[in-house]
């Protein structure tokens, strides 16, 4: 399983942990964790020529070090992290391998282009459930040189691309009070309208990133409890 944190989209570099550095989800698998961090040089990250699977790469290669099997992994991301892991998904497709045999994204960010217009992020967005339009415009300020000309590129927007026919089955997790609840819904919708098997699941009463306060509310733990269910039935034999 990869895993891509993120919760902070402007980065200076994604790296790879060790192997020693894994970590056990549950009683499920090992996993490889993508920690992406905000240094305060980090003045811009989006570069599609940078943007690569070479992480998916990677971790097939070391499956068999890690106990695991190269032909079945998951791609796991919250937030910032849901948006690489939806992007890394299409790259896999259209590079046909490696293979992805699960998505799991968590209350994505699916739509970072300038046009991006959802009645959750105006409804939410004020600054009331955690997350506000004014957070989202500093991280695009961060992320982007030029959003009105990158932001629309498919490997920064996924929801944009105009085909996602034959992705990864998928669960798509979002929160009621959440800025970005409409585009992971949306999103969810095109996946199931391509043919993509799709488990979509709204926690209402919650905020954006409530499974980092897994048991404050209840719903982190049993967002977590569902991920992880969902992670053994798809990767288990």
């Amino acid at each position: 399983m990869v895993w891509l944190d993120g919760r902070l989209l402007p980065l200076e570099e994604a790296r790879i942990s060790p192997l020693d550095r894994g970590f056990l989800f549950g009683d499920l698998t090992w996993a490889i964790n993508e920690r992406l961090d905000l240094t305060a040089g980090a003045r811009y990250a989006f570069d599609e020529k940078e943007i690569d699977s070479v992480v998916l790469e990677r971790a097939a290669g070391q499956a068999v070090a890690l106990g695991g099997d190269p032909a079945r992994l998951a791609v796991t991301g919250n937030s910032g992290g849901g948006n690489f892991s939806a992007v890394l998904c299409q790259l896999a497709r259209v590079r046909k391998g490696p293979n992805i045999a699960f998505q799991v994204l968590a209350y994505p960010v699916v739509d970072l282009s300038v046009v991006a217009d959802y009645p959750s992020r105006k409804a939410c967005g004020t600054g009331e459930y955690f997350l506000s339009q004014a957070d989202m415009d500093w991280i695009m300020g961060m992320y982007f040189t030029d959003q009105a000309r990158e932001g629309s590129n498919l490997l920064a927007s996924p929801i944009l691309a105009p085909d996602l026919a034959g992705l990864p089955t998928a669960l798509i997790i979002t929160a009621g009070f959440d800025p970005l609840v409409d585009e992971g819904r949306r999103y969810g919708q095109r996946l199931t309208a391509a043919g993509v098997p799709v488990e979509y699941r709204r926690f209402h009463s919650t905020i954006h990133g409530f499974m980092s306060f897994a048991g404050v509310p209840d719903a982190g733990r049993e967002g977590l409890e569902l991920v992880a269910a969902r992670l053994r039935s798809h990767l288990q034999r």
